[in-house]
């Protein structure tokens, strides 16, 4: 037997094996963060299918890319695997330094959504989305927003936002998302645009949705679809992949166990409860998903002077 061919046998055996032992599944964020409950809702149902411990791990830090390059770097073999959301694949390599593109990974599956809403405090004038659009267009950076940061999923939501309704509002970035409620509350800021668990906890006035259709958690609150601008915005979104070298036989048993574990009453139950969308959809879905999204946020990223040029 040519070397070649014993190469590929040995791989043919190893994935016949696998797993043989437990599975790290990084997180790159913090505990306690949607992605981090999705992971350890998914857990259980992976640990089932693949009849090994699924060991959840969170790696933060430089807005995901942290835990994206651990997982691309890693050994090959399906024993790392990353629960990684849109932005540290798609915004992250366009707006620094990583060390790692689109290309360094292998798409398993994608297992949750969560579109944004558009939200203001209860005593804001702004009752509708057109007093929104209104209050934006009659005087440039009128309206004041707040986001986690530059280049996140909010901010080039609210970008996007902006330019559709040809109107300039005012960034005013915050540290975390946990300063995000205060300020609203104080009127520090106009407007915010994320998940609808903060508009729901707090009382918010929701005047639009971020989705191609209304959510069940919020069904009388109207898409910006709905109200003429065709703006979907840069929806969370998130899936798992493993490094790019990764045997497709070990993609396919993972695959096959995320559908299993994504269709679980317990994922299911949690993603509700989180006010996400907990759906499976193959690897390929989510590899296209990425690479809509990237070809989505260039324009944006550019626009806003946020596009790496090292």
């Amino acid at each position: 037997m040519g070397m070649t061919a014993a190469f590929f046998a040995a791989g043919s055996a190893f994935a016949d094996e696998y797993p043989t032992r437990p599975i790290t599944l990084i997180v790159p964020f913090v505990v306690g963060g949607n992605s981090d409950f999705a992971a350890r809702a998914l857990q259980p149902g992976l640990a089932k299918a693949l009849g090994q411990s699924v060991v959840v791990v969170d790696r933060p830090g430089a807005s995901g890319a942290l835990g994206a390059a651990e997982v691309a770097k890693a050994r090959p073999d399906g024993y790392t695997v990353g629960l990684i959301p849109a932005n540290p694949l798609v915004v992250q390599p366009l707006t620094q330094k990583t060390p790692y593109t689109i290309d360094n990974f292998k798409f398993v599956c994608h297992v949750y959504f969560s579109p944004y809403v558009l939200m203001v405090s209860l005593d804001s004038p702004l009752k509708t989305f057109n007093d929104f659009v209104a209050a934006a267009r009659a005087e440039p950076n009128a309206i004041l927003y707040g986001t986690v940061g530059p280049g996140s999923d909010p901010h080039l939501t609210t970008l996007e936002l902006f330019k559709a309704i040809d109107a300039q509002g005012l960034h005013v970035p915050f540290n975390g998302g946990g300063a995000l409620a205060p300020a609203l509350l104080a009127h520090t800021v106009s407007i915010v645009v994320e998940a609808p668990s903060i508009a729901l906890s707090n009382g918010f006035r929701v005047l639009a949705v971020f989705a191609d259709q209304r959510i069940p958690t919020m069904p009388d609150v109207p898409t910006v679809k709905e109200t003429g601008y065709d703006v979907t915005g840069f929806t969370p979104t998130a899936g798992i992949i493993v490094p790019a070298a990764t045997p497709d036989a070990v993609v396919a048993k993972l695959e096959s166990a995320c559908h299993e574990a994504a269709d679980s009453e317990q994922y299911q139950t949690i993603t509700k409860r989180l006010g996400i969308t907990g759906r499976f959809d193959s690897g390929a879905d989510f590899h296209t998903m990425i690479l809509q999204a990237s070809k989505k946020a260039i324009p944006v990223i550019e626009a806003a002077g946020l596009k790496w040029s090292g």
